[in-house]
């Protein structure tokens, strides 16, 4: 899920021209109206996108904090050029507490915004998609046939210290009224990145049921 943002670019051009950093520009983009209305619109499309379906998610803006993925460079206006990060925020949905993620890119100045899985997946938005398919294979081996849910994302070993190792996440997921943990195993290489999801090592959360 993909939100263009341009609008954000226009109006700031005037209010980003005095920044002197890359850190400074960001601070500034992150309280601007029309960036958390972006924002907040890819987090209600992932609840949309849910089996649940949740019409209104409350957020806790206090919590939100973003890192920065690909170092920000800017124009000789001050302005945000390009560069990529994360903006996280805590939230609930329909009951269920969330760790809303989305993935904020610049562009030649042009600025987009993507939903990413909920929680800290190291996963780009292409792998998680990918990952997704994976997923979906490996429930149905161990007998769900209902839509899967990722409901939250984490590392337990905590980001890789370099792009080029392999790393594994732990990803909380709803299928058919029931949690399952799954471990998802991710392995680069020259030619991209490989998903690796074993139905042996999926875990049904037993006695927790989702209505």
């Amino acid at each position: 899920m993909r939100i263009l943002v341009a609008a954000i670019a226009v109006s700031m051009s005037g209010a980003l021209a005095a920044q002197a950093s890359g850190q400074d520009a960001l601070g500034q983009m992150r309280h601007f109206s029309l960036y958390q209305q972006a924002v907040q619109k890819v987090y209600q499309e992932y609840e949309s996108g849910l089996s649940t379906r949740c019409p209104r998610i409350a957020l806790d803006m206090s919590s939100s904090h973003a890192t920065v993925l690909v170092p920000l460079q800017l124009d000789a206006n001050g302005h945000i050029a390009s560069g990529a990060w994360t903006e996280r925020t805590e939230g609930v949905a329909c009951g269920e507490s969330r760790r809303y993620t989305a993935f904020v890119t610049f562009r030649d100045g042009t600025p987009s915004v993507y939903a990413l899985l909920p929680g800290d997946s190291y996963a780009s938005p292409l792998l998680q998609r990918d990952a997704k398919q994976q997923l979906a294979s490996a429930m149905a081996v161990v007998g769900s046939s209902c839509p899967s849910d990722v409901i939250d994302t984490v590392l337990p070993a905590g980001t890789p210290k370099d792009p080029g190792m392999a790393w594994d996440e732990k990803w909380s997921v709803r299928s058919c009224g029931k949690l399952y943990l799954v471990p998802m195993h991710f392995v680069p290489d020259r030619t991209g990145t490989g998903i690796n999801v074993k139905p042996a090592e999926i875990v049904s959360l037993s006695g927790r049921t989702v209505q």
